[in-house]
């Protein structure tokens, strides 16, 4: 039973990124470390997904931090907790959604802190609301939080024609920053 500011999303598709091949050769920083990867029951890879919200949670108590099937792995505070109740809020029983987290997306259903969604767009399919959320939120994070990057600027983009550049060169494209990409070709 999900708790109040949790969702418990039906998963429909879920992405397959680099971060998730890392996780599965064991290479991941996580797995590598043994922070995560020996859990009771097993351990439940995937970042990414898209599904349909089945219940928004009212239960009173607050998860723990267990690396449980559906389960939180790391312990959330009071204050993104009060986060994750307005998101849900402003989510009801059938939306579709599509959402991040951190492990776990390779099921049938997991509890997911509200504000960890949002709404797929009417004209998008649950695989490509699975394949947006974490490419697009490693870009941003690179563009705006360690690059500072805003408008009149150039970037550089290596693989610009692969998920991350493709998305990349979108966002600098709304911010209004020129962009200079790189490709390989088949040769290399």
């Amino acid at each position: 039973e999900p708790s109040a500011g949790e969702l418990r999303v039906r998963i429909k598709a879920i992405g397959l990124n680099f971060a998730d091949v890392f996780t599965g050769l064991a290479l991941y920083g996580p797995i590598a470390s043994g922070e995560v990867g020996s859990e009771k029951g097993g351990f439940v890879p995937g970042l990414e997904f898209a599904g349909v919200v089945e219940r928004v949670g009212r239960k009173a108590t607050r998860p723990s931090a267990s690396r449980a099937h559906g389960g939180q792995l790391c312990e959330l505070s009071e204050e993104v907790w009060k986060l994750a109740e307005e998101s849900a809020s402003t989510l009801k029983e059938g939306d579709r959604v599509m959402g991040a987290m951190r492990f776990g997306s390779y099921a049938t259903h997991a509890n997911i802190p509200a504000h960890q969604v949002v709404r797929i767009p009417d004209d998008w399919s649950f695989a490509e609301g699975a394949a947006f959320p974490v490419q697009s939120l490693t870009v941003f994070y690179a563009l705006r939080e360690l690059g500072a990057v805003r408008k009149g600027n150039t970037v550089l983009i290596h693989s610009a024609a692969g998920g991350c550049g493709l998305q990349a060169i979108a966002i600098c494209q709304k911010l209004g920053v020129k962009v200079v990409g790189t490709v390989g070709d088949r040769k290399s």
